[in-house]
């Protein structure tokens, strides 16, 4: 032993070792433990501390405020009581507690705080939610039952199915429903139903105890339940009976038979809706024609029919009428665009150039066609274009005069 080197680790390493060993364990994460209450103690933060202890045992306990909101007793000390909770370990002084979430006067049964604690734990992944459910096939033919083939359940299902519809289809996928196995079993024939493509599923079994109603409040069926794709009915024991099997379904009904009910169809009924149809769609049929009969009648008694001559020759005046109206509309438009024409081409006439050489005067250009207008712009010599009203002159300048200053002095140039 002398030769034998163990690794020195400090407590804070140990206590966090334990708390994660402890969290490894999945018994000790989901755990009912029943006991005495002593040691009670309420802090002003809210939390209750006390221990539970069972003759020459105990194991400290701690509920937190918010958990402590939901009790619906007062603990005392010397109070048989279940908790519901984990264990795990208080790293600031290494002790071993039991962190509780429910807490229940022992005289409840044992069943009813397994299925309350269980309830509060899937509610809380939301497979009761309502939002998750879905709605029925309003005419399902081909139905899938999970239930005991031996059981009365089975037998009811089969008479008020074929009773509202003899043409459905109903398979099952037998299961025992009570004993230690029949969760699994449950829950197998449920994915093995949903697998097969049914419109519809039943699952269920007819009336007994709790514990004979305690595998429809298993995790194991409740699941199966939330995870299948096809629209599920629950219908488990009789009308007051309520299990977690009833929460998960997508529809629970009070009973197998009323389970029935819910996933047939009445033939009945839908002849009788059908006929009501057809009766309704004759009727609208029927005041159609009528409503038709009534307009060809008025039609018929018109003017027209009586007199077609008199009533085609106003037809023709009206259309002669209409004729003329548009002519003289259309000549007295045209008359106000010919003078419109008119003062347009005498206002551009008036602005023309060739208007003021037909007043006698002329437009002097140099060579290139350029406008004289100044006789600087010339030398004596030079070759000029006059441009008259009618035809063109080509002079030579001989000689220039030009206007210089306000004085009007003139220079002349030989």
């Amino acid at each position: 032993m002398e030769d034998v080197k163990l690794p020195v680790i400090g407590v804070a390493q140990l206590n966090n070792y334990l708390r994660e060993y402890l969290a490894e364990d999945t018994l000790l994460q989901d755990i009912l433990v029943q006991g005495e209450i002593a040691g009670f103690k309420a802090h002003s933060s809210g939390h209750i501390y006390f221990t539970l202890q069972e003759e020459e045992a105990g194991i400290k306990a701690v509920m937190f405020r918010s958990y402590r909101a939901e009790l619906d007793f007062m603990p005392q000390d010397g109070m048989s009581v279940t908790a519901w909770g984990q264990v795990s370990l208080y790293e600031k002084n290494g002790s071993c507690q039991l962190y509780v979430k429910r807490l229940f006067p022992a005289g409840r049964g044992a069943l009813d705080v397994a299925k309350d604690a269980l309830k509060e734990r899937l509610a809380a992944e939301g497979l009761f939610d309502p939002e998750r459910k879905k709605p029925l096939p309003a005419y399902a033919a081909d139905i899938g039952v999970i239930t005991s083939s031996e059981g009365a359940a089975w037998a009811d299902i089969r008479k008020v199915a074929y009773a509202r519809f003899k043409g459905v289809r109903l398979t099952l996928y037998p299961t025992s429903v009570q004993g230690g196995k029949a969760p699994e079993e449950i829950a197998a024939a449920i994915h093995r139903a949903d697998a097969a493509g049914h419109e519809i599923l039943l699952c269920g079994r007819g009336g007994g105890s709790a514990e004979d109603l305690s595998a429809f409040d298993s995790e194991a069926v409740v699941r199966a339940i939330a995870q299948a794709q096809t629209p599920l009915i629950s219908a488990v024991g009789h009308e007051v009976d309520f299990t977690l099997a009833d929460a998960a379904a997508d529809v629970r009904a009070a009973t197998p038979s009323q389970g029935a009910e819910l996933a047939v169809f009445s033939a009945e009924t839908l002849r009788r809706e059908l006929a009501a149809g057809e009766q309704r769609l004759r009727r609208l049929f029927a005041d159609g024609i009528n409503r038709r009969k009534q307009q060809l009648t008025v039609l018929s008694a018109a003017a027209v029919w009586d007199k077609p001559a008199r009533y085609l020759s106003e037809a023709v005046k009206d259309v002669d009428m209409r004729e003329a109206a548009l002519r003289r509309s259309a000549r007295d438009y045209m008359t106000r665009c010919r003078q419109q024409a008119a003062a347009q081409a005498g206002a551009l006439e008036r602005l023309s150039p060739l208007a003021t050489l037909a007043r006698g005067y002329a437009l002097a250009q140099d060579e290139n066609r350029a406008l004289i207008r100044d006789a600087a712009q010339v030398q004596p010599g030079q070759r000029l274009h006059l441009l008259l009203a009618k035809g063109r002159l080509q002079c030579l300048v001989e000689q220039k005069e030009e206007e210089h200053g306000q004085g009007g002095e003139e220079r002349k140039d030989l």
